[in-house]
């Protein structure tokens, strides 16, 4: 028996899989984790007052795609239909910004910028010495949920009422359990089967000690 304790549209080109030759990548911003190889994704400086310019780029530095002008000077790159697993960086300039391959952005210093991301995400900054500002990004796969983890999400005391939930994955089965001494363990309540929500048990609380535990039979 297997066991787990819970106890209380703009204008852009995109090339993937350009040949360069690896290049150190630049210093940066990281946005963390913004899609699974499957997801749109709209990279966009609509609200700052300079005129932007953006630059995508792969993680051995070739120029995926970059864009200039879409809306009163602010840039867009927008990618319906997401991008291969990997690690990508984004150069945030002001025009006229030369982007190549190799990580190269040239551009002019000055001036504040707003960033977009992701899903209603934001961030800015201030465009330095170097001429651009520097973020990167991972794409990557969500790892398959493991059938015999489990994860307590809440413990609740109302009254002299204890109700634990825990979280579940579909089509697995649960059952709780209660001790007096973390030794000898009495089935509670039925066999549950898990629909990929929470479950939850409530136990009266009396003068006995007694310790609950969920268990995948």
């Amino acid at each position: 028996m297997k066991r787990a304790l819970l106890v209380i549209s703009a204008c852009l080109t995109v090339v993937v899989g350009v040949a360069s030759a690896q290049v150190a990548s630049p210093d940066n911003i990281s946005l963390g984790l913004l899609g699974d190889g499957n997801s749109a994704l709209d990279f966009n400086t609509f609200g700052s007052v300079i005129d932007t310019e953006l630059g995508l780029f792969a993680a051995n530095g070739a120029l995926l795609a970059e864009n200039d002008d879409t809306t009163n000077l602010q840039s867009q790159i927008d990618i319906p239909f997401g991008l291969p697993v990997g690690t990508y960086y984004l150069a945030v300039g002001r025009f006229d910004t030369v982007f190549g391959d190799g990580f190269f952005a040239n551009g002019l210093s000055g001036g504040d910028f707003i960033l977009n991301y992701g899903a209603g995400q934001t961030t800015g900054g201030t465009i330095g010495a170097v001429g651009v500002v520097w973020f990167s990004f991972e794409i990557a796969t969500e790892p398959e949920p493991d059938p015999e983890a489990l994860t307590l999400s809440s413990v609740e005391l109302n009254r002299n009422r204890l109700t634990i939930s825990w979280r579940t994955n579909k089509g697995v089965s649960y059952r709780v359990q209660r001790s007096s001494d973390l030794q000898s363990w009495t089935d509670v309540g039925a066999e549950r089967l898990g629909n990929g929500n929470s479950l939850s048990h409530t136990q009266a609380l009396n003068a006995e000690s007694a310790f609950l535990r969920v268990i995948i039979p």
